[in-house]
């Protein structure tokens, strides 16, 4: 685990409003897509908590080795050449296969950015994917299908691996759809909530109740859960 200082080379705003950032981390370690990082801006002492910040987007391969692009949302008061302090990556990433493979991405909200990381490797290794979201999502290329979540069943008959991502509040309705559309076990799901301790104190803010009734921590169980342990 890396705990350095990066600077915010760029801000981005998306179709919706929302503000991402390009990164630059000499000498840090890239999360992996559905790992995240906790980011304080020491221009802003008064702000309680860290920021978590996770990969977002498809590759850029004009960008150097040492910068990456953040998933929405920044902060509204982070500018360019503000310089943040990072630790992480932290928690568990998707596993994606290696290898050639087909690959259903399902966002349970206007959550895509999150899963094309996941995209951009699987279309590296020269394998498929398929995304299911209800919300729009203008630029993306045409080696990416999209189709309403309506038809995630379908997807799910088609694909090797299902990588999701739903909000916190959203993981009983997600584990019901994953059920009724016939998930496989090896479908895994990225949860976003806050998690201002970063797994260190067990705070309990990022709980929820999985299906068999046992508490579980995103912090220290994910934030990618295999989808039967929603």
């Amino acid at each position: 685990m890396n705990l350095r200082y990066a600077t915010l080379v760029e801000i981005q705003q998306d179709h919706d409003g929302s503000r991402k950032a390009v990164i630059d981390w000499p000498g840090g370690k890239k999360p992996l897509p559905g790992q995240y990082l906790q980011a304080f801006n020491p221009a802003e002492p008064d702000t309680p908590a860290a920021v978590t910040l996770y990969p977002g987007g498809l590759p850029e391969p004009d960008l150097a080795p040492s910068r990456w692009t953040t998933a929405p949302t920044i902060p509204i008061t982070w500018n360019p050449s503000d310089q943040v302090l990072l630790r992480g990556p932290l928690g568990n990433g998707f596993s994606i296969p290696s290898g050639p493979a087909r690959v259903a991405l399902a966002a349970f909200g206007d959550l895509a950015d999150y899963l094309l990381p996941v995209a951009g490797q699987v279309l590296a290794a020269k394998g498929e994917v398929a995304l299911f979201t209800d919300s729009s999502f203008p630029q993306l290329p045409a080696s990416i299908e999209v189709n309403p979540l309506s038809t995630l069943a379908e997807g799910i008959r088609w694909a090797d691996y299902l990588a999701s991502c739903t909000a916190l509040q959203m993981v009983p309705e997600t584990r019901s759809i994953l059920r009724k559309m016939g998930a496989r076990p090896n479908s895994e799901v990225l949860v976003l909530s806050p998690m201002p301790c970063g797994a260190l104190a067990a705070c309990g803010i990022c709980a929820f109740k999985s299906g068999d009734g046992k508490s579980r921590l995103v912090c220290e169980e994910g934030p990618v859960i295999p989808w039967q342990y929603l």
